[in-house]
Formats: C-alpha cells, structure tokens, sequence
C-alpha cells in the first residue's frame, strides 16, 4: 500500500454532479491513503461545485474543481452530429493538463476496495494501465504482455451447448455489441472507466 496520496481525476458536465459525489465518496471511504480529487468540469454551475466540495470535504478528501476548454473542442461543441458530450474525451488530454500518476475514474464508478495500490501498479513504462472489458474478452494475469483475450464468442461453455437457443442469442447480442463499437471478435478492447495513467510518460 502506497503511502503517499491517491490522486483521482474526474471529468463531468452538470449531468453528473450526483453520480460524481457519490464516487468521490466512496472512494475516499475506502482508502486508507490520503485522497487527492482533481475534478475537471465543463459548465458545472457554482451549486454543482459545492455539491462536490461537500462530498469531499464529508470524507477527508482535498477537491480542486478545474474549467475544462481545451483548444480544439469548439467545433466539437458546436457539431450537432456528436454523439457524447466534449468531457468524454479528457482522458486524451490529461497528459497535458496535469503532471505524474494519476487515477482516472468515471463518475458513475462505484469504488468498492481500497484505491492506493493502483497508485503502485507497475505500467513496466507504459502511459496507462487498465482492464480489458469482460463482454470482449476474459481478464489477463499481470504476467502477460498484451496477448490477445480468448473471446467469449469463439468459446462456448456447457451451459449453452445445454441450451443451445440461449447461447445462440447470447452470441449474437455480443457480436452486435462488438459491431457497434467497431470491433471485431478477437480484438483488444480495455474498458476506460478506471485507468491508471502516468501523464508523464
């Protein structure tokens, strides 16, 4: 366990205020270390801003609530096409917004075990460390580098050769998942909810 601090990115838009306290919260409740919370925030109004204070200061956590405007995003902003609002894409930025190792967190994450030996991870020089989703394929031990999952749709377990129906729409609903996302069965896919990042990298 790591005994410096915890320190744990956010990024948000006024949508997200409540989901973003409640984590924060949580997080800091299950971390024996000191927890830093970096909030990015685009339009978050001044009662969203108290909001977060009040949920970090209730658990012991320091809160520094940053504007997010990077250059660049205005003609997102403007595209009415978009189809996620500009604050999705802060992990990109991070690297240039703040320095060392940091914790990235979605806001609707729900910290559930005690956050400082993320802090220690061993990325073995890598910018980030994350987990790879579990609909697309099965979780790697440590000891591997970057070998490609067995993916669940290639792979039929007993229970759907028992029921055979079920399987087959189980299948088909994972492949439309994949489809949409751009994948296809086999590929390397890390979900981006926690990622562990060293900006300096």
């Amino acid at each position: 366990m790591t005994q410096g601090k915890v320190r744990a990115v956010y990024g948000i838009d006024s949508q997200y205020v409540v989901p973003a306290a409640v984590s924060i919260h949580s997080l800091a409740e299950h971390t024996a270390a000191p927890v830093e919370i970096i909030v990015f925030g685009d339009g978050l109004t001044p009662s969203g801003q108290r909001a977060l204070h009040r949920a970090a200061s209730a658990s012991g956590a320091d809160i520094d609530i940053r504007p997010f405007d990077p250059p660049g995003l205005s003609d997102y902003r403007r595209d009415s096409r978009a189809r996620y609002p500009a604050i999705v894409t802060l992990p990109m930025w991070l690297p240039w917004l703040i320095d060392g190792r940091c914790l990235f967190i979605d806001a609707d994450t729900l910290v559930m075990r005690d956050a400082s030996d993320l802090m220690e991870t061993n990325l073995r020089g890598l910018a980030l460390g994350a987990v790879m989703d579990p609909a697309v394929g099965d979780i790697h031990s440590t000891t591997q580098d970057l070998v490609p999952p067995k993916t669940r749709l290639t792979r039929i377990p007993v229970k759907d050769i028992l029921q055979p129906r079920r399987g087959r729409r189980k299948r088909t609903t994972n492949l439309r998942r994949l489809l949409s996302l751009g994948l296809r069965p086999g590929d390397v896919y890390f979900n981006s909810g926690v990622l562990v990042m060293d900006c300096d990298e």
